[in-house]
């Protein structure tokens, strides 16, 4: 969402050597790449949803085609999170990850009640990037008021 990409967007600054936030649109999506902590970024916003020309599941393989990165961090609305447990701008690390929409919902053998059924394949996160998680101490990172 908007609130989402403005958060991330006040961290993002100027590659070295350079005065401003760089734009690009390979594709038809809109990039900006500058540092973010000490490593270079490309930030994108992509529409509600995965599965839209301009959903998420597109803007990330375009842009994973485009830039090739080491890694790739989706930041947003985080469904299936509890809110007795996590608060808003809290930073929820999976370890397996399905599209939102990519399901069907059906009738539950239980009266009245419903089950979604995912369609694709879940998809695990890299052993290194959950390496990277659990091993940090994520205490000590710097963040961007969410509010």
């Amino acid at each position: 969402t908007q609130r989402e990409f403005a958060a991330v967007s006040k961290l993002l600054t100027p590659l070295p050597g350079r005065d401003s936030i760089l734009r690009c649109k390979p594709q038809n999506d809109m990039y900006f790449v500058g540092t973010f902590g000490m490593y270079a970024t490309a930030l994108a916003q992509s529409d509600m949803g995965s599965q839209s020309i301009g959903g998420s599941e597109g803007v990330v393989r375009r842009a994973v085609e485009y830039f090739q990165p080491k890694a790739v961090f989706s930041i947003g609305v985080a469904f299936g999170a509890n809110p007795g447990k996590q608060k808003y701008g809290d930073v929820l690390v999976c370890e397996k990850l399905a599209l939102y929409d990519a399901q069907r919902v059906q009738n539950s053998t239980v009266p009245g009640q419903t089950m979604s059924i995912p369609r694709e394949e879940i998809v695990s996160s890299s052993y290194e990037l959950s390496s990277l998680f659990r091993s940090g101490n994520i205490q000590d990172w710097q963040h961007a008021d969410a509010s």
